[in-house]
């Protein structure tokens, strides 16, 4: 039994649950499977719960302790900004007892300045390096096994970028998206990142702007190249807000130096 953050086809929270047993919901009959919709403006109500624990199949002696576990999790969801909250084993014990065997959450990371407790439980040791020094500047990004450093604005853009390397018969090397706003300090960041990265043999800087200027990125850009002495092949292209305005030959002309 599980509660996440939005349900694509009712666009609410939803419980999805199952009486059936398994860890591997996905290997579970359909027919087998419950969603239960939860209102975000009327919150749990009384029939949800209902709903809920009488879709579970639960003898009648534990509906009023399986009633009380489903407020509990729609109560944990909420008061931690969580995107997910699972219970997965949900275990009937032969004396007929309801058991959490094993329980997951996911915060939301925008909530962490509201849920100081939490965000101090975060380990940093589990992660990658280069997504912590990411993370501090406001940079999504993702390691993959590829070996073409993608820099992107836009996590859509990222995507399509991604497939069309991999189209040409490459890999991509990361998902990494500066945002709308990025500065030319994110963009030194990312060029830093992916310059540092060993399995980086190539980057692709791929930007079409409604919010980011195209020239500060390329100031970030020849920033990093200069100061980090990148030495890797950089593909550019710029498309759109004050695309002309880019120093465009600063970029060629480092381009132009590293291939000598």
């Amino acid at each position: 039994m599980c509660i996440r953050d939005r349900d694509r086809t009712a666009g609410h929270p939803c419980f999805l649950y199952s009486p059936r047993g398994g860890v591997n919901i996905e290997e579970i009959d359909k027919k087998f499977i419950f969603r239960t919709p939860i209102d975000v403006i009327a919150g749990l109500t009384t029939k949800n719960i209902e709903e809920i624990v009488n879709n579970l199949n639960l003898p009648k002696e534990l509906h009023p302790t399986a009633a009380k576990l489903v407020e509990g999790t729609y109560k944990c969801f909420i008061d931690n900004d969580a995107t997910l909250v699972e219970i997965n084993p949900l275990a009937l014990t032969p004396d007929k007892r309801l058991l959490v065997c094993d329980t997951k959450i996911n915060v939301d990371d925008n909530a962490k300045l509201r849920r100081p407790r939490i965000a101090a439980l975060e380990d940093d040791s589990q992660k990658d390096p280069k997504e912590i020094e990411a993370g501090k500047v406001d940079l999504n990004y993702i390691a993959l096994d590829g070996n073409i450093g993608c820099m992107v604005n836009g996590a859509g853009l990222a995507m399509a970028t991604m497939d069309l390397i991999k189209l040409k018969g490459g890999n991509p090397a990361n998902f990494l998206d500066v945002g709308g706003g990025a500065g030319d300090d994110q963009v030194f960041t990312a060029m830093k990142i992916l310059n540092e990265d060993p399995h980086v043999e190539a980057i692709l800087v791929n930007i079409f702007t409604g919010i980011t200027r195209c020239d500060m990125i390329a100031l970030g850009v020849i920033r990093g190249c200069q100061q980090l002495h990148v030495h890797k092949p950089i593909a550019v292209s710029y498309t759109h807000l004050r695309a002309h305005e880019t120093p465009e030959h600063l970029v060629c002309r480092l381009l132009l130096e590293k291939k000598k």
